[in-house]
């Protein structure tokens, strides 16, 4: 898979996305064969040609299903939003910025839910907030779980409007879901 580029993984409920998932998150190792990432060996030494971990999980982003188990609820949105971003060398200021820039991406307005804590959103704005999350690294790849199932019509076009801009910049994205038609 190319940068850009959209990679569908669609079945059935038990036939293996998630455990494939998992795989390429780097959260599991295989038991057999490779993940590879931009030419390196994502579970091998980097002196045996392989890539840190460390620097794989800084470019490898993912939106799980289940944004309830996924956010913090110990911190705001914003603050979650806003937690990564420094560590890619971005200062605390600029995070809080992107954070909030965000936020409009996925169409959550800041001044309404920047302070506001997960318990507080119904399922469909965290999962906005996760997207938010993820994005807010600027990922090269972008593995989405079913990012669009808690989401009314509009705002899935508006999220998917968004990933593909993200892809116009050279983000990849593997879109794990049920929907044959948002695979297409």
């Amino acid at each position: 898979m190319a940068a850009g580029e959209t990679l569908g993984i669609v079945g059935e409920s038990g036939c293996g996305k998630s455990a494939t998932s998992r795989l390429i998150m780097g959260l599991v190792r295989p038991t057999a064969g490779e993940v590879i990432f931009h030419g390196l060996a994502v579970f091998s030494d980097a002196s045996a040609g392989g890539i840190v971990l460390e620097d794989y999980f800084r470019q490898v982003q993912a939106v799980f299903q289940d944004s309830s188990a996924s956010l913090n609820p110990w911190l705001t949105i914003a603050e979650s939003i806003a937690f990564a971003p420094p560590t890619q060398g971005l200062g605390k200021a600029h995070a809080v910025k992107r954070a909030h820039e965000m936020l409009e991406a996925v169409g959550l307005e800041p001044m309404r839910f920047a302070q506001r804590y997960p318990h507080e959103l119904s399922g469909g704005l965290r999962q906005r907030a996760m997207i938010a999350i993820a994005l807010s690294c600027r990922p090269k790849l972008l593995l989405a779980g079913e990012p669009t199932t808690a989401l009314d019509a509009t705002v899935q076009i508006k999220v998917l409007l968004l990933l593909l801009q993200q892809q116009e910049l050279g983000m990849g994205v593997i879109l794990v879901t049920h929907d044959l038609g948002m695979a297409g």
